[in-house]
């Protein structure tokens, strides 16, 4: 049989039937949307750049080749790269002196202008020397603590113009390459860290929004459970008073009697089996109504010193009879730090009491029900625990056994780990049941080592 961990044997209540793993899925995944959305928006903003970038080449080489035709002066009724087959525009001194004079016109926005060859290699530029970016082909690229665009196209019309029959001739595979300073583009760069920004806000604002919600839907569930153990806290002491009158002053009248009629009766007489019965069921409704009593009347916490060592020997020794009767032992592993706390003596006294005799009566004959106990140093809490080899908890729901009335024994009324519950409650501890590793079952109270006084 497996282990079962107490608090997440608890954790499973804390959010009643809310679908909490359905609930995190769900924002789990939108946040992945999120994330898949802002990458997408980055991506095609940085597309939205090149284009924009690429556009402004354009416009740069189609003032160029308007500055070209210019500088030409071709005879009338001649193409441009006709009359540059006569010379012209195969003379690197003629495009060295068109770049020299039309490059300060763009000087704010263009790093260089050059006219490559075949080769790659160049025959005329203006502005920053091209040789060192010719090594990268067109595109963005980071070079220093500047980032620039380079942009290559043959001498061709550029887009948005007519083209005429001569414009169509090349120039021997010459071609125009301009390198573009980024920053008329940077807004968009600007625009893009603005929406992975607003994206990882709105990751980080829906994680605590769903942090909020489950901390406050577990106070809200928490406030029900309390709620809803104060009205049967209402209704057990009102049953618990009715009871006292009702019940108990005729179960004493009864038992009374039966043990009078039994020590009038002659040693070997044959109703001394079925008298010892009667005392005995009366005894345990007895029982069952002082448990009534003992759950539904409010705790009030006086607090002593206590040897833990003590306290535990003690209530070995209050269910050593019953542990006989059944055949169960019970052990008392003693701390050899003796330890002593500050606690609510009858409390807790009565907590290990229901816990043991729990133990004992869920095992069979020939186990062993043990109980330790530890300080937790980290916490200042004192942790005793009570172990048996019984029938454990099987695949229940280990809280279900802290609800009133429920119980796997034909005999049991089902209030004594509801009582333990209540008053460790009170004292500001914990107790959590699980399965042991082979058989059996555990229990670990848990209160602080040094409480106050209420």
């Amino acid at each position: 049989m497996t282990v079962t961990d107490p608090d997440k044997a608890r954790s499973k209540n804390r959010f009643g039937a809310f679908p909490v793993g359905f609930f995190l899925v769900a924002i789990i995944g939108i946040c992945l949307a999120i994330v898949a959305a802002a990458v997408s928006g980055c991506r095609t903003l940085s597309d939205i750049r090149e284009r924009y970038l690429t556009s402004l080449a354009h416009e740069t080489f189609r003032s160029v080749f308007i500055q070209i035709r210019r500088h030409s002066r071709p005879a009338p009724g001649a193409g441009l790269f006709r009359r540059g087959r006569r010379g012209q525009f195969h003379d690197p001194d003629f495009w060295q002196a068109v770049l020299d004079e039309i490059y300060p016109e763009y000087d704010g926005q263009v790093v260089f202008l050059a006219v490559v060859d075949t080769a790659g290699g160049v025959v005329a530029d203006a502005g920053e020397p091209p040789e060192q970016y010719a090594r990268h082909a067109p595109g963005i690229h980071r070079l220093g603590d500047r980032s620039i665009f380079i942009f290559e196209t043959d001498f061709r019309p550029p887009p948005g113009g007519p083209p005429r029959r001569h414009d169509r001739d090349d120039i021997g595979g010459w071609r125009f390459r301009v390198g573009l300073k980024t920053e008329p583009a940077d807004f968009i760069v600007r625009l893009g860290y603005t929406y992975a920004a607003l994206s990882a806000v709105a990751i980080v604002t829906l994680i605590v929004l769903t942090s909020v919600f489950l901390r406050t839907l577990r106070r809200f569930i928490a406030l029900q459970e309390h709620e809803k153990s104060q009205r049967h806290l209402t209704a057990l002491g009102k049953m618990g008073a009715t009871l006292a009158h009702e019940i108990r002053n005729p179960l004493g009248a009864i038992k009374g009697l039966t043990q009078v009629v039994q020590e009038d009766l002659p040693p070997d007489h044959s109703a001394h089996a079925s008298l010892t019965t009667v005392v005995r069921e009366t005894q345990r409704l007895e029982q069952l109504v002082t448990d009534l009593l003992e759950y539904a009347k409010p705790g009030n916490v006086t607090t002593v010193k206590i040897n833990v060592n003590d306290m535990a020997a003690e209530v070995a020794a209050l269910v050593a009879y019953r542990a006989t009767e059944v055949g169960v032992t019970v052990r008392v592993g003693r701390n050899d730090a003796d330890p002593v706390i500050v606690s609510d003596e009858r409390g807790l006294r009565q907590v290990l009491l229901n816990v043991v005799i729990n133990a004992v009566e869920m095992s069979a004959a020939g186990d062993a029900v043990t109980v330790s106990n530890r300080i937790d140093m980290a916490d200042n809490a004192c942790v005793i625990e009570v172990t048996d080899a019984g029938q454990g908890l099987g695949d229940r729901n280990p809280e279900e056994f802290f609800e009133p009335f429920v119980t796997t024994r034909m005999k049991g009324a089902g209030l004594g780990l509801s009582i333990a519950r209540k008053i460790v409650d009170g004292l500001g501890g914990t107790i959590s049941l699980a399965n042991n590793v082979k058989r059996g079952a555990r229990c670990v109270i848990t209160v602080p080592a040094n409480r106050s006084s209420s």
